[in-house]
């Protein structure tokens, strides 16, 4: 009994073998890669985030100070 030959390519995400198991990884790949989010948005989402979060303590120490100063 012979053993059947595997052929191989070579493509985005590496060496696959032909066939149905090469397509199912590479629709992997490029659903992972559709996902991403570039590095920017990531930074600029964080940023936005620490913004709001100083504004909202800086507006809860004026409102401590201020029931202070008027008691």
């Amino acid at each position: 009994m012979t053993r059947p030959v595997l052929e191989y390519h070579d493509t985005a995400v590496g060496r696959l073998p032909r066939g149905p198991a090469a397509d199912a990884a590479l629709a992997a790949a490029a659903l992972g890669r559709a996902q991403a989010e570039p590095p920017a948005a990531a930074d600029a989402r964080r940023l936005a985030a620490a913004v709001v979060a100083v504004v909202g303590l800086a507006a809860a120490i004026a409102i401590v100070l201020w029931r202070r100063s008027s008691s």
